[in-house]
């Protein structure tokens, strides 16, 4: 760990990258930069992968704090055991698990928690006895999807297209040699250039890939029913098993054997599904994006004050009206209730103060207002747009007479006529004064209250249909988004899938606050924006990732992105992070000085190029790329592991780099993990950045939040916010 000192005050380019990406998604839901993203993959049938269950991640620590809870896990995992032994096993697992001391279960009773209830949920669906697949045409789907694909297929793209075999498969829709034969063209998109991959990546065929597996599922036959429950076994156990897999390092690759597995048993076998289907909701297809905020937090972004001054000349009962006015206002906003939008009402309060003088002959009336007014303005937003309601407009005029004055002031006994004259008409005509008044402040200020907010609410809803519209040209739109309130908060959560990812678990409870708002992000909304990025297969020059990431995060927002401020870039004194390596890959060679390094470029692989996973109060950056240095040999793809540990200290997010790990094969050397290790190194620097986050960058007034609270476990980044 690194000293206070040491800390570069530069944000270090790995950090940078990590961080805005953490917070790009989320960002076009509550605000005008905030989204999320979408679909519903998968490739392998049930008997392409392993059956058995992964280790358990803290097997040694469980272990240590209760031996025969850790006896019984064994059991529960091991698969080739006897379904009454495990099962016995999972039963007398629950309470044990739940009698461990909160603090030190807190590392993985979450994460066992959500495995125990995935078993469950397979020894109960393995336990349904129709074994009938769908009985309706899946072939109608399929046939819709692939003449959407010849319809609607860019120009760019029409050399992909003769590359699928798309039109055997439209002919006979339900021949599983031509499904097997599509399906196999998609499956080898890792082997084919960056533009070829993001063809067969793109929405139009991913559908059509959807639904030739949905076909293809349906159609499996067995001998028998005992072979064709053994099939089902088989799936049931192998999705658990990647789902578990997927869970302990994200993948693309394990996720979209996931999503084929579900497809298949859904199609196959709909009634299995059915008693599976709640678990996997809750854990395994779940929002993975929550972002709630308190009614006295929307208050103070949405709150603005302004005073207006000017001149009165009016008139009012044939009276000729002048003198001056100040109009002040303010605007807020408040919570309402509702199941199925963010509902709130815009609520304006003004008050205008006039000092006047009203000349009809032979008089002059002095006059002082102090006049309230209110607007309410119902909005709504379901996730997609703002509606706006009808606003309603209440007014409290208040004219105090200050005195007046006729031309026959001083005439004896005729003055006094007239003066009791004028008395009497003023006093009878202030009930028709006042409402003259009240109506001018309605047609003052609702007409423009109206326009102004119509006009802010419909930029909003043009750059979120427009960020909409370019997430779902990469296939990263959202496929759910909730919307709610109550009295006092409201909540938006959205899932965000991508073409081969799966969604987010049960997100950790935050008790709800009069005045902060929360902010929580899955790992899966991350890895799916990252796929959306289209970094697949490219060889990006490591000073230009940068600039590279900024390009393709502002393609895939349709806004400019900056992951940087200018003043970044200038210099100062940096410290590297501790190399600390595994004394299994020590070398000393490593530590010698490496001089002036070549100019090096990121090889990145054609699947998970980049990857994150939130775990243990660390943000852990998973790379699977080449290196390739100028006038020395490539060093081959590796997997190199980048744990960010990340805290909040004094307003300043505090990140602190853990070793960095390679995934060694069984040709990588010691010196070569080493010498991968000191490359990374040198552009991974331990850094401060500010935990205040301005809402508006390019606005003249600052909206600004500051991270009040932080916490990175079991999948999930929350925040709080105030």
């Amino acid at each position: 760990m690194l000293g206070k000192n040491s800390i570069d005050r530069r944000r270090s380019r790995f950090q940078i990258s990590a961080i805005v990406l953490m917070f790009a998604v989320p960002a076009a839901c509550l605000f005008p930069e905030w989204l999320r993203a979408v679909t519903d993959e998968g490739t392998a049938t049930p008997d392409e992968t392993s059956q058995q269950l992964p280790a358990i991640p803290d097997q040694e620590l469980l272990e240590s704090l209760n031996s025969e809870l850790a006896s019984l896990l064994s059991t529960l995992w091991n698969t080739s055991e006897s379904d009454a032994a495990r099962l016995d096993a999972l039963r007398k697992v629950r309470p044990l698990l739940a009698a461990l001391p909160a603090d030190q279960a807190r590392p993985f009773r979450s994460r066992l928690n959500r495995w125990l209830n995935l078993l469950e949920a397979e020894f109960a669906a393995a336990a349904v006895t129709d074994l009938q697949p769908q009985n309706t045409d899946l072939t109608a789907a399929l046939k819709a999807s692939g003449a959407a694909l010849l319809q609607n297929v860019k120009p760019e793209d029409q050399q992909w297209l003769q590359l699928l075999p798309i039109q055997p498969l439209l002919e006979t829709p339900s021949s599983s040699p031509a499904i097997e034969a599509f399906l196999d063209s998609i499956r080898q998109r890792s082997e084919q250039p960056p533009e070829h991959r993001a063809f067969l990546l793109s929405p139009a065929v991913q559908q059509v890939k959807t639904d030739a597996e949905k076909v293809h599922a349906a159609s499996k036959t067995w001998p028998d029913d005992q072979a064709t429950a053994a099939a089902r076994s088989a799936a049931l156990k192998t999705l658990t098993a990647e789902i578990f897999k997927n869970e302990i390092r994200p993948s693309a690759d394990i996720s979209e054997r996931i999503r084929s597995q579900w497809r298949f048993l859904r199609s196959r076998f709909p009634k299995t599904a059915d008693v599976l289907w709640p678990t996997i909701s809750q854990n395994v297809m779940n929002h993975n994006i929550h972002i709630s905020f308190s009614e006295g937090l929307l208050g103070r972004l949405i709150s603005d004050y302004r005073t207006e001054s000017g001149c009165v000349s009016d008139i009012i009962l044939g009276a000729r009206v002048t003198g001056t006015q100040t109009t002040s206002v303010k605007v807020t906003a408040d919570v309402t209730p509702s199941a199925n939008t963010a509902a709130f009402q815009l609520k304006l309060s003004g008050n205008t103060r006039s000092e006047t003088a009203a000349q009809k002959d032979p008089a002059t009336v002095y006059t002082s207002g102090n006049h309230y007014f209110w607007i309410d303005k119902p909005f709504e937003f379901d996730g997609h747009r703002v509606t706006l309601g009808s606003s309603r407009f209440s007014v409290d005029t208040n004219s105090q007479t200050r005195g007046f004055r006729t031309k026959f002031d001083g005439v004896p006994l005729v003055g006094m006529i007239v003066r009791g004259a004028a008395k009497h008409q003023i006093a009878s005509s202030k009930p028709k004064s006042e409402a003259i008044t009240a109506q001018k402040l309605r047609n003052q200020a609702q007409p423009k209250f109206d326009s102004e907010s119509s006009a802010q609410f419909d930029r909003l809803n043009g750059d979120l249909q427009s960020t909409l519209d370019a997430l779902r040209a990469k296939d990263a739109a959202p496929d759910i988004i909730n919307a709610r309130s109550s009295n006092t908060h409201a909540a938006i959560s959205t899932r965000t899938l991508g073409t081969a990812r799966v969604g987010g678990s049960a997100a950790p409870e935050i008790p709800p606050s009069p005045e902060t708002g929360v902010l929580q992000i899955h790992e899966s909304a991350v890895n799916a924006t990252l796929d959306a990025l289209a970094l697949h297969g490219r060889v990006i020059p490591a000073d230009k990732l940068n600039e590279e990431l900024e390009k393709a995060l502002s393609t895939l927002l349709n806004r400019e992105i900056k992951l940087r401020k200018n003043s970044d870039t200038a210099a100062a004194t940096t410290t590297p992070a501790a190399e600390a390596a595994p004394q299994s890959e020590t070398d000393p060679a490593a530590d010698e000085p490496a001089g002036d390094e070549p100019p090096t470029s990121w090889v990145f692989n054609g699947r998970d190029p980049i990857q994150v996973q939130f775990l243990a109060g660390r943000v852990t950056i998973i790379l699977q790329a080449a290196i390739r240095r100028e006038g020395q040999p490539d060093i081959a793809r590796h997997s190199v592991l980048i744990p960010l540990a990340i805290t909040l200290q004094n307003d300043k997010l505090v990140i602190n780099p853990d070793p960095i790990r390679i995934i060694r094969t069984a040709r990588t050397s010691v010196a070569v993990a080493n010498q991968i290790r000191n490359i990374v190194q040198k552009r991974v620097k331990a850094s401060e950045a500010s935990a205040v986050i301005n809402l508006q960058p390019n606005a003249d007034q600052p909206l600004p939040l500051t991270i009040s609270a932080l916490d990175i476990e079991d999948g999930w980044l929350t925040l709080q916010v105030r």
